[in-house]
């Protein structure tokens, strides 16, 4: 029973909105280092790597190369405290 708690308690301190936000307990550690190396294209723009939430912790994403988009900039992923909470805000390309 006390497991059941826990779970139930876990599940309702993170929730999803349709900004597209996570919010968690604990903020995330510092960002890995990444070896970035040489656009493997023209035009192509380096997405960094960022601390998700997955299984009740967090979880690093490595970075990626994506054709970029005329007429949009990449917006990465940001954690922000939010009172006693944590709030991840995804990545996105954002019109200019």
């Amino acid at each position: 029973m006390h497991r059941l708690l826990s779970v139930v308690a876990l599940s309702l301190s993170v929730s999803c909105a349709d900004t597209g936000e996570i919010y968690v307990p604990d903020g995330p550690p510092p960002p890995q280092e990444e070896v970035i190396g040489v656009a493997p294209y023209p035009g192509a723009v380096r997405i960094g790597g960022y601390w998700g939430w997955e299984g009740g912790r967090h979880v690093w994403h490595d970075g990626r190369w994506e054709r970029g988009r005329a007429g949009y900039s990449w917006e990465p992923h940001r954690w922000e405290r939010r009172g006693n909470r944590w709030a991840l805000r995804s990545g996105r390309w954002r019109r200019r």
